[in-house]
């Protein structure tokens, strides 16, 4: 027959290994998780990574200089449309 002290045993078993396998689950979905933000980091720096190529490569098309010049004469063309 089973006595109280053995039914508080099996009670104690039983919750140990309902809150093991919570905590297995928490973690594994934690680890999902983690993994799903390094993929879109990893996605959004080469995204950035192309973006400042082209950047680089239109500043070297160019130059810094022109693209001012350039701007000063088309408001410059503007004016005078006036």
């Amino acid at each position: 027959m089973l006595s109280s002290l053995d039914i508080l045993y099996f009670i104690l078993a039983f919750c140990a290994i309902w809150l093991t396998t919570t905590m297995c689950w928490f973690i594994w979905q934690m680890i999902r998780i983690i993994r799903n933000i390094s993929s879109m980091v990893e996605k959004i720096s080469f995204v950035a990574e192309k973006i400042e190529q082209a950047i680089h490569g239109v500043k070297g098309k160019f130059g810094a200089g022109n693209v001012a010049d350039h701007f000063k004469r088309a408001m410059g063309n503007m004016k005078d449309r006036e």
